[in-house]
């Protein structure tokens, strides 16, 4: 068995020019009979990466899930662990073995406690029931932050402590990689953020992780890298910062409701020879945490940078039209996803069920 993956710089968002690839998959597919559910999909996590996977429901998350841990077989491509390809029957085991996993709802006994429960997944895991393996189910216990509740018995635990159980669960054989599907789905605030801070300390220690959820204010939180696929295609892989840094806006407010009009309107028929520093100004809903809320409750959004600001103030000055306030406006994921994937603003990802 490897060593454990060693610890690295929580600052470590970006993967450097030498970064280890740790899971990849090259033009993946996955067809049944004529629908292609996964098109050739690439995709790399590198050491400690926190990795979202993204895609609106039937976009092919589960599908690739299931292909990632061998539970399915592609129809053509790759899928590589540490450099041991899944798709090889000589290598597969290997590979799966630095690979953790929780892709449904975890079951344990109820009557047992968490202590006794991890020491059942050890024997199913044909760890040696020995020192070495109490230990490391102590150690576990610890990392998850259940030591004081491992004499608890299972159904006594919230949402979040179960959740941190089958986290320990996976741990148990030092992986490398874990593989998490909807981990805070159905937990309280309480219990995201337990298991939120969680993910964040084992990527700390190296591990890398693959979430696929539909929770983007959390994935935006957590995830230093996503994909975003749709119908089975990839269509973004990055670093959160790079990706949201691509789409820079200001918001404009004005007087009164009438200015606004006129302001849109001039900047729509404005020649754009010489002005492309300023790009698809529209009309959206006031943000609930502004500063001043104007007559009628909207704003004008710009796609420019701050630096530019006092250049459109000008623009629209010299035609007799004045802001009251210019606010920088920071792009979301959520935002991203949904002008990505073509998808109106009340629909998120859902879950990946059925994708």
């Amino acid at each position: 068995m490897d060593d454990p993956p060693k610890k690295i710089s929580s600052h470590d968002k970006r993967p450097s020019e030498h970064a280890e690839i740790v899971l990849q998959t090259e033009d993946l597919t996955k067809c049944f009979d004529t629908f292609t559910a996964v098109d050739h999909l690439s995709i790399e996590m590198y050491r400690g990466d926190v990795y979202g996977l993204l895609g609106p429901n039937g976009s092919g998350k589960t599908t690739t899930i299931r292909m990632l841990l061998g539970l399915i077989h592609p129809t053509s491509g790759q899928v590589t662990v540490l450099r041991h390809s899944i798709n090889d029957r000589r290598q597969r085991y290997q590979a799966l073995w630095h690979v953790g996993a929780i892709v449904e709802e975890p079951v344990f006994y109820p009557f047992l406690t968490g202590r006794e429960n991890l020491r059942g997944v050890a024997t199913f895991a044909c760890m040696p029931d020995n020192v070495t393996t109490n230990e490391r189910i102590e150690e576990v216990l610890e990392l998850v932050d259940l030591a004081t509740y491992a004499r608890l018995a299972y159904h006594k635990y919230s949402l979040g402590m179960k959740q941190r159980l089958a986290l320990a669960a996976t741990l148990l054989h030092y992986p490398q990689v874990i593989i998490l599907d909807e981990p805070t789905n159905g937990l309280d605030p309480a219990g995201v953020v337990e298991v939120r801070e969680l993910i964040t300390h084992l990527a700390q220690q190296g591990i890398s992780i693959l979430l696929s959820s539909h929770q983007l204010h959390e994935i935006q939180q957590i995830c230093s890298r996503v994909a975003i696929i749709k119908r089975g295609k990839l269509l973004v892989q990055g670093s959160v910062q790079d990706l949201l840094s691509e789409k820079q806006c200001i918001t404009m407010s004005f007087p009164d409701p009438a200015t606004l009009e006129r302001a849109e309107l001039i900047l729509h028929t404005q020649p754009q020879e010489g002005t492309l520093w300023m790009r698809n100004a529209r009309t959206i809903e006031v943000e609930p945490d502004a500063n001043w809320i104007p007559p009628g409750g909207k704003v004008l959004e710009l796609e420019t940078t701050m630096e530019q600001a006092a250049i459109v103030n000008a623009f629209l000055g010299a035609r007799g039209i004045y802001a009251a306030e210019i606010r920088r406006r920071n792009t979301s994921l959520e935002q991203y996803f949904l002008e990505l994937t073509g998808l109106p603003p009340h629909v998120t990802p859902s879950s990946s069920q059925s994708s």
